[in-house]
């Protein structure tokens, strides 16, 4: 991390795409396998309709739907690592292009977590937290939840240091009076 803040935004980058490479090639990989064992049960429609019905809709009050979709929007809001890279971008053509890209991939990424969710309903599991690693370690064993712990924790050093960068730019920016010097002075 000491290495992301002394770098700047090129070594935010860098960093970021290694830690984003990780967890889509291990949550990807795990996602894949876990279809493969039973391909034909996700992609029928009897076998869509039937898991429907487990899940009460029904249940949800209009507080817990505004829950749902503002918690994600205002963490995108008040974000700065988010913000970053907007910023960062060299046009505005070329920012949008990126956050069209980026939100249309989170929302096809965000299959993997559901079908986790929607898995440890329909085999039983008594989960009483988040269903993506246990679900994970049911169905593909030891060693692939050890690699979906690695995409996870790649995830949460991915912001921190994004996080770090950002502290340590502002400080500099803050405090970069300081330490730079007058060059239009002549020496006396």
């Amino acid at each position: 991390m000491i290495c992301t803040m002394a770098g700047g935004l090129k070594a935010v980058t860098i960093a970021d795409t290694f830690q984003v490479g990780v967890i889509i090639i291990a949550f990807g990989a795990i996602f894949i396998y876990a279809l493969l064992q039973e391909p034909s049960s996700f992609f029928s429609f009897s076998s869509f309709v039937a898991q429907q019905k487990m899940f009460a809709t029904s249940t949800f009050s209009f507080s817990q739907l505004i829950g749902i979709a503002l918690m994600p929007a205002l963490f995108s809001l008040i974000e700065q690592d988010l913000a970053q890279r907007f910023f960062a971008a060299r046009t505005k053509k070329i920012a949008t292009a990126a956050a069209l890209a980026a939100g249309s991939f989170l929302l096809l990424f965000s299959l993997v977590p559901v079908f986790f969710g929607m898995k440890a309903k329909t085999l039983g599991l008594a989960i009483t937290g988040s269903p993506l690693m246990p679900t994970i370690g049911f169905i593909a064993g030891d060693i692939v939840l050890a690699l979906a712990a690695i995409g996870v924790l790649a995830a949460i050093t991915s912001t921190a240091d994004s996080l770090l960068c950002a502290v340590s730019s502002n400080i500099s920016q803050d405090f970069k009076h300081l330490f730079s010097t007058n060059r239009s002075r002549s020496p006396n």
